[in-house]
């Protein structure tokens, strides 16, 4: 739950998980052969903001390029491959 400017508690809509949610997510993400490391961000899924690799080849499962650090926090985000 996030805090307001009154430090009362509400939900959000980019509401964190708990850590061991969290770390499952990662785990997930961690063994999905979809998954690759970024050079300076991190794990991602697929390809760093959905950047092709040289010949525009489109990977075979729908992947986000989102930082994977960050969006298996959020309560609210999924997997586009409904992993989690």
């Amino acid at each position: 739950m996030e805090k307001s400017e009154n430090n009362t508690k509400h939900e959000g809509s980019n509401s964190l998980i708990e850590s061991k949610d969290y770390k499952k997510r990662l785990s997930i993400c961690s063994d999905c052969p979809d998954s690759r490391f970024s050079f300076g961000v991190g794990l991602t899924c697929g390809y760093f903001l959905n950047i092709f690799p040289p010949g525009g080849i489109k990977p075979k499962n729908p992947t986000c390029g989102c930082v994977l650090s960050m969006k298996t926090k959020i309560k609210k985000s999924v997997c586009p491959q409904s992993k989690w």
